[in-house]
């Protein structure tokens, strides 16, 4: 296996509108720490997967599909193999973060494009031999569920290490909070908590960081911060810091590639898969909740320093080596926008291997149903997903998998809200009086998020909303994405139909909004009322995930 990272900046003049927040007026006044992508290829035999996370509040479609198909060649890869992130800092540029998704400002486009070539270009440059290990484990006082009956006031973190001659040489932290530590108010650039917690662990571990923004749809610091300004920044760093680095002191568990692969009948669960010290101490129970066990970090903290971003220098720990064979080459047909109808000349859908489908026809509005009528009184039928586009396939598949393999759907249709009353606005402004009465900072700001949700919840009201799922297996280790905001419950939802360790990703690869588990819908909350989804739609896209993983009805591959 061979590992390697690259990284670049990106340049936000004073007076750039700035997204994440609908209650900030003004544009930037100035930079607090600078934006960054970043990116980490592995590669084993003929196989590379790369991946990159930017510094944006969101990433859409119209900038992951061109990207993907730009580096393809460049990385010798194929583009479901290459994913664009974002961490959701809500003190970057508007990049299009709306329900649905929109176009990505021009200014944006073409600069993420040439940052995040360059930056996998550096990463392609330094990939040098290593091993790749897990670790898992529960992040304290740092964020927590900011909704739901019984929120949880910790967050499970994947932690990928790599390692080569016996030290760690970079890691990739995969951390489920939302990056709001700074609030509507601040008009600094900056890329709030996932920046700094990157620049943190880069200073104590020393080596490189990525940091990813996890299943956050639910999760923000607000259980935890004091206030929200630029020192309790800091303060949250450090203490996600040390107990990212106290998780990455055991061995953890190795992620093997076999440069031989295997074919998919043995792909199934393995005893060493019980070896996986599972972040979730407990499977979804019939509530819906969680117990945890009560790991805390026992390391001291210790001040934050800065990092400085120069113009796109490479970051390594060994000499790049030649690598393999390249690969299949891309598929040349695969297209460069979504957002205009689909056809069957512009593809949609990347299947595992041995995946067939059946394509399914796009839904016709109906042009009587007015667009706030009743929720119906009949009980509705289970919600269906639908996929546009032909199957992606090659023309002649191989006898095994190589040791790297990705599948990605880029119009997953989703059930939508047109036919749904928007909320009352009348009783939750009512209730933000009432939790003013208390006093409680935390009460308080979720009656003012709900009220906003519910002031905007008519934006959200789309017609067919469609999801990015994206989905890539490095060995035994499952990697899903969803390109929108999902719920932290979903992550474990996946965990239990999916054999050995899974992580899920939010904002990857296109922004649709919330996706709440079916249960959130009865709570009320900001997300619900600001998703273009129905009830039971973040179901159908664990569904989808795991369909794309090829995962069996048995638990097996």
């Amino acid at each position: 296996m061979r590992i390697g990272h690259g990284q670049v900046c990106l340049q936000v003049p004073v007076g750039t509108r700035l997204g994440g927040y609908a209650a900030r007026t003004g544009a930037s006044t100035g930079t607090l720490d600078q934006l960054e992508v970043h990116a980490v290829t592995i590669s084993a035999g003929n196989s590379r997967f790369a991946w990159l996370v930017a510094d944006l509040p969101a990433v859409n479609t119209d900038l992951a599909e061109p990207l993907a198909a730009r580096l393809a060649g460049s990385l010798r890869t194929r583009p479901e193999l290459i994913w664009l992130s974002a961490t959701h800092t809500h003190s970057g540029p508007e990049t299009g973060c709306r329900p649905g998704g929109g176009r990505t400002p021009p200014e944006w486009h073409e600069q993420v494009l040439t940052a995040g070539d360059l930056a996998a270009g550096h990463a392609l440059a330094t990939e040098a031999p290593a091993e790749l290990t897990i670790h898992t484990g529960l992040i304290n006082d740092v964020g927590g569920q900011r909704s739901g009956a019984l929120p949880r006031k910790n967050v499970p973190v994947t932690v990928l290490a790599a390692r080569a001659h016996g030290r760690i040489c970079g890691v990739v932290v995969v951390l489920p909070v939302h990056p709001t530590v700074l609030g509507a108010d601040n008009l600094l650039v900056s890329a709030d908590l996932t920046g700094a917690v990157r620049r943190a662990v880069t200073a104590r571990l020393g080596c490189w960081a990525m940091v990813a923004t996890g299943a956050a749809g639910d999760v923000s610091t607000r259980p935890h911060r004091r206030n929200q300004q630029p020192d309790e920044l800091a303060r949250l760093a450090c203490l996600a810091a040390d107990q990212v680095v106290a998780l990455t002191t055991p061995p953890g568990r190795a992620i093997t590639l076999d440069p031989a692969p295997r074919g998919p009948a043995d792909l199934r669960r393995s005893p060493a898969a019980g070896n996986f010290e599972s972040k979730w101490s407990a499977p979804i129970g019939p509530g819906r909740h969680f117990a945890d066990p009560h790991r805390r970090s026992s390391m001291p903290v210790s001040g934050q320093t800065t990092s400085r971003c120069g113009s796109a220098q490479p970051s390594s720990t060994a000499a790049p080596e030649p690598t393999g064979q390249p690969p299949t080459a891309p598929n040349p047909e695969h297209p460069t926008d979504t957002h205009r109808p689909p056809s069957a000349a512009a593809p949609h859908h990347t299947l595992p291997l041995g995946q067939p489908d059946v394509p399914r026809r796009s839904p016709t509005p109906n042009p009587g149903q007015p667009p706030n009528a009743a929720r119906p009184t009949q009980p509705r039928q289970p919600p269906q997903a639908r996929t546009t586009g032909q199957p992606n396939q090659p023309s002649t598949a191989p006898p095994d998998p190589p040791p790297i393999t990705g599948a990605r759907t880029w119009s997953l249709y989703l059930p939508g809200r047109l036919d749904e009353p928007t909320p009352d606005a009348t009783a939750l402004r009512q209730q933000l009086t009432e939790a003013r009465r208390t006093g409680n900072a935390v009460a308080v700001r979720t009656a003012e998020t709900a009220l906003q949700g519910a002031e905007l919840a008519a934006s959200a009201r789309i017609r067919e909303p469609r999801l990015v799922v994206s989905a890539v297996r490095l060995g035994d280790l499952s990697l899903v994405g969803f390109g929108g905001e999902p719920y932290l419950a979903l992550e474990a939802a996946l965990a239990t139909e999916v054999p050995g360790p899974l992580v899920l990703i939010g904002y990857t690869g296109g922004y649709l909004g919330y996706l709440p588990t079916a249960a959130a819908y009865r709570t009320g909350a900001y997300e619900v009322h600001i998703s273009p989804v129905a009830e039971g739609a973040a179901e159908l896209a664990v569904r989808e995930a795991v369909r794309l993983l090829g995962v069996s009805p048995e638990g097996g591959r």
